[in-house]
């Protein structure tokens, strides 16, 4: 059988049909299946193994152990500009690049254009983390990503935990059922200590917690989260702002994260389905191995989390930078 052949046989696509052929599927039937969701065993104890979720600009890691879940918060725009110190600028060019490599000139190359990558900056900057800590009885049993609504969820004993990163607000979600309140709070990364940056100012009112941080070049960003009681359920908005939305990011923050909360979960959840359903009705791709077709959708899934019109182009790990205590492996790229 020749490649064509293969590769007919292996893949249907169904971005449209020859004249005679079945008419094409409804949008809904396009939707992926149940069984292609990304399922993990909690616990889930590092962030590169957690559930992402993101809209374009904002992105989430959902992951946890016992009671306490946490959602790692990031920004496709939040870096940190300022150049490597020491760069000799006049000679950080093309020209200068072709001269040494004919002179064999390795030692002096690697100083001017790889040494100044050793430095702290420039670099994608973490936006902070939320932890969440459960009513007793809700201990966490797995995490499972539902590619069709891009909802993330935790799995209890009694229930459900579901979040998602709305797909047309700048704002995420989380609904936790029981009747008790959890307890949560919003971490700065310590790693932002290493760039010299001042103290976060920490801000809290009833049933809402925040920290404004400054960095580099007086840019400031923000990490917001409301909640509000339901009669079986707390439900948690948040988003991250920066000064690059307007000059108050608190104040833009907690509006975002206010009328979230007055919709509520479901309202909010419609226009969000919406657009991945659009999303999902470009196309389908069946593949006889289910180990592929799972992985081509998850891929499939991650541009449409990470990438979005009008946001930021995805860099070295989208929308879910490292939260791991440092500064971003290779500074974001």
């Amino acid at each position: 059988m020749r490649l064509p052949q293969i590769l007919a046989a292996l893949v249907v696509l169904s971005v449209g049909a020859p004249l005679g052929a079945p008419a094409p599927q409804p949008a809904a039937s396009r939707l992926p299946a149940a069984d292609l969701n990304l399922t993990l065993k909690a616990p889930i104890t590092t962030w590169d193994e957690a559930i992402p979720l993101g809209n374009g600009l904002l992105g989430g890691l959902l992951w946890g152990d016992g009671t306490r879940l946490r959602l790692s918060l990031d920004r496709g725009d939040l870096w940190d500009e300022r150049p490597a110190d020491g760069v000799e600028w006049d000679r950080f060019n093309y020209r200068t690049m072709r001269e040494l490599i004919a002179a064999g000139k390795n030692d002096e190359f690697n100083r001017i254009f790889d040494k100044p990558y050793d430095g702290l900056h420039p670099t994608k900057l973490p936006a902070g983390r939320v932890e969440v800590t459960l009513p007793a009885g809700l201990e966490l049993t797995s995490f499972e990503l539902n590619l069709a609504t891009a909802e993330g969820r935790a799995h209890t004993a009694n229930g459900a935990i579901t979040t998602f990163f709305s797909a047309t607000e700048r704002v995420a979600l989380v609904r936790i059922p029981g009747a008790n309140a959890p307890a949560f709070e919003v971490k700065r990364p310590d790693s932002l200590a290493k760039l010299g940056y001042a103290a976060a100012e920490p801000g809290e009112r009833e049933g809402a917690r925040w920290f404004q941080q400054e960095t580099a070049g007086g840019q400031r960003f923000c990490v917001f989260v409301a909640s509000r009681r339901l009669p079986d359920a707390t439900l948690l908005a948040m988003t991250v702002t920066t000064s690059h939305d307007g000059a108050d990011p608190v104040a833009i923050a907690e509006r975002l994260t206010a009328a979230a909360l007055a919709r509520g979960y479901d309202a909010s959840l419609k226009p969000h389905l919406a657009w991945w359903s659009q999303f999902w009705a470009a196309s389908r791709v069946t593949i006889p191995n289910p180990a592929a077709l799972r992985h081509y959708y998850l891929v499939r899934y991650f541009y449409g989390a990470a990438s979005r019109k009008g946001a930021p182009p995805m860099p070295l790990q989208g929308v879910w930078t490292a939260d791991a205590g440092g500064l971003p492996p290779w500074k974001g790229d």
